[in-house]
């Protein structure tokens, strides 16, 4: 494959729907020294895992080949190195998407291609165009919602003199955690502005983008983290700021609201009677709330407690690991919200039918 076919490979795969790989015996036997030379099946593969949830990829494994497969679960006989193609991203090693292509849902044939019989071909066809349609439907599905489909799950908001270490960790244990969003098991994208921030950009206006996309935005709050707050209304503070944005789209934005997790650090909820009742000086604050009104609302929502104190032996990767759940629980109820959006906006009919029946139930019960 010359610079040519690489560019058109890239050209052509994003625009696919479906990538369909015949695996045969020869190939399997390629991948076993894809560290050493260049595997052309294996290129396409890479390229078409790199797309992720954009294209589907179905395994046709020829002459049981994926028995073959799964004779050895740890995958010894591959190498444990990336693909030996300057064209490649190496971002797996050949062992692990040998792995992953084994353990993908296909279609197996005991033959060869050319020993097929007429009507096993037919038969993959009108599967595989049954599959291009599950696939065209279910990106449709969320396709109708991406202007509001939100780029992070979680944006993390904290005071980086006093929560740096516990932001960082929360940052990593949130990032490898895995969650099943809309029938894809992914990572969530999580926005920390030690990581997300681009160089070079304006981050004042930066840090406020990743509020403004994403779906939840977890605010850590302890004694230090608000201090500051308490003359706001002279100074210019970028917590505050960040928590004023987020009270603002939860206020403004009803086609996709925004949820906000406090977590008050080692027991402390801040009193709004210690805060102005003024106006943030910051010249980007929309200066619809008082600062006293920030604090309020933010010490009534609903948040979680973490301890960091050395005498409860937490260390802040473990205080992370523990608010793990309580932020999942929000996504899993706005990931279900994003879905029923979703089926009203495709399926009204159906929708609208649902929620006749719903009323006719409850017009059944008697008052």
């Amino acid at each position: 494959m010359g610079s040519n076919d690489h560019e058109y490979l890239n050209e052509v795969l994003p625009r696919s729907k479906l990538f369909v790989i015949l695996i045969s015996a020869d190939m399997i036997e390629e991948f076993k020294t894809a560290h050493e030379r260049v595997c052309y099946p294996l290129l396409e593969l890479e390229k078409a895992i790199d797309l992720g949830s954009q294209l589907a990829i179905i395994p046709i494994f020829l002459d049981n080949t994926q028995d073959l497969l799964n004779v050895n679960r740890t995958f010894d006989d591959y190498p444990n190195d990336f693909h030996y193609s300057r064209f490649s991203a190496k971002k797996q090693k050949v062992r692990d998407i040998v792995s992953s292509i084994s353990q993908r849902w296909g279609y197996t044939f005991k033959s060869e291609v050319s020993e097929m019989k007429k009507g096993d071909l037919d038969g993959l066809v009108r599967n595989l165009l049954s599959e291009t349609k599950k696939h065209l439907e279910n990106n449709l599905r969320w396709n109708i919602l991406l202007p509001a489909k939100p780029k992070y799950d979680v944006f993390i908001s904290y005071r980086v003199k006093s929560e740096r270490d516990l932001a960082m960790a929360l940052f990593y244990v949130l990032s490898a955690e895995r969650q099943l969003v809309h029938g894809i098991n992914r990572g969530l994208e999580v926005y920390l502005d030690k990581k997300c921030l681009k160089k070079g950009t304006d981050w004042n206006v930066d840090f406020l983008n990743g509020i403004r996309a994403s779906a939840i935005v977890v605010v850590l709050i302890s004694k230090d983290s608000v201090t500051k707050f308490v003359t706001a209304h002279e100074s210019e503070d970028n917590l505050l700021l960040e928590l004023e944005s987020a009270f603002d789209i939860l206020d403004h934005r009803k086609s996709r609201p925004i949820v906000i997790v406090p977590v008050f650090i080692n027991g402390f909820i801040p009193n709004p009677e210690a805060f102005p009742k003024r106006f943030h000086y910051h010249p980007s604050s929309p200066r619809i709330l008082t600062i006293h009104a920030v604090v309020t609302r933010l010490s009534q929502l609903q948040g979680v407690s973490v301890y960091t104190d050395d005498e409860k032996d937490k260390s802040n990767f473990q205080a992370a690991e523990s608010l793990v759940p309580g932020v999942t629980i929000h996504l899993k109820e706005h990931w279900a919200e994003q879905e029923k959006r979703a089926n009203a906006l495709l399926y009204p009919e159906v929708t609208s039918s649902n929620d006749k029946d719903e009323e006719a139930v409850i017009a059944e019960i008697p008052i």
